[in-house]
């Protein structure tokens, strides 16, 4: 299964921005969870590491 949404992925059958909404660094997650909490989020939201 990976193996097929992986080749989608890289044919450009699907984009993974239509299934990501919000992006927060890592010195924001507080704000994150209460943006989840709060159900402010519409698709998913990813936590970036820098």
């Amino acid at each position: 299964m990976n193996e097929q949404i992986n080749n989608w992925l890289a044919d450009g059958t699907i984009h993974l921005r239509d299934y990501i909404s919000d992006y927060f660094s890592f010195s924001c997650i507080l704000d994150a969870f209460a943006r989840l909490e709060r159900r402010e989020i519409s698709k998913k939201g990813i936590v970036i590491f820098e």
